[in-house]
């Protein structure tokens, strides 16, 4: 398995490791290349710390006809919040309806615990950004099951990415993965501690 989305290796570890038909996990990848993936602004490549964030909102404005659209990344209160539990989550806010008229997302909202160190909030991050990407971008049901894991192979894909692209350039690489086998071995803890089950891959 290597950085690279495109190798059949890496979508067939991403697929096993979730539990997902390869097909689905193909489907994901070739809407996150077309989406993401392409030159000037909109290329999440071109981004750095907020590259995905940025990335989805240019797009979600302009596919979803939803100009005013942002997505904001807000710290917890840490005297508020359970470390255990509540490390990364988030919430869709939209503007209130008008009569029968239903209004987009206005803002999406991705919480994190400040304590939460570099690599395990981009991997939140990049989950988040998942379950904004299923509602909104995928042209599926975003309550088709199962979310979670589609929701951590989405993220998984942009965390590949982002690194072949780091190790392709000389930037610093301290708060990226340092193998692929990382990488889904994060993403695989953060769906097993959604589901109650702590310190197992």
């Amino acid at each position: 398995m290597t950085f690279s989305i495109d190798d059949p290796e890496t979508i067939e570890r991403i697929a096993e490791k979730f539990e997902l038909d390869k097909e689905a996990v193909e489907l994901i990848k070739r809407q996150f290349k077309s989406l993401f993936l392409f030159g000037g602004l909109k290329s999440f490549r071109a981004q750095y710390l907020s590259h995905l964030v940025r990335a989805m909102e240019i797009v979600i404005r302009e596919k979803c006809d939803n100009q005013l659209f942002q997505i904001r990344i807000q710290t917890l209160d840490p005297k508020k919040t359970d470390a255990d539990t509540d490390l990364v989550s988030a919430k869709s806010f939209g503007r209130k309806p008008s009569g029968d008229k239903k209004y987009p997302i206005w803002y999406f909202t991705v919480y994190y615990h400040p304590n939460l160190d570099e690599k395990c909030l981009r991997v939140g991050l990049a989950h988040e950004l998942g379950h904004l990407y299923l509602c909104t971008l995928s042209g599926k049901d975003p309550n088709e099951a199962p979310i979670e894991p589609r929701s951590s192979v989405f993220g998984v894909l942009a965390i590949l990415e982002k690194t072949d692209f780091y190790k392709k350039n000389p930037i610093n690489m301290e708060f990226n993965p340092q193998t692929p086998e990382e990488v889904l071995s994060m993403f695989s803890l953060l769906n097993n501690r959604r589901q109650g089950k702590y310190n197992i891959s």
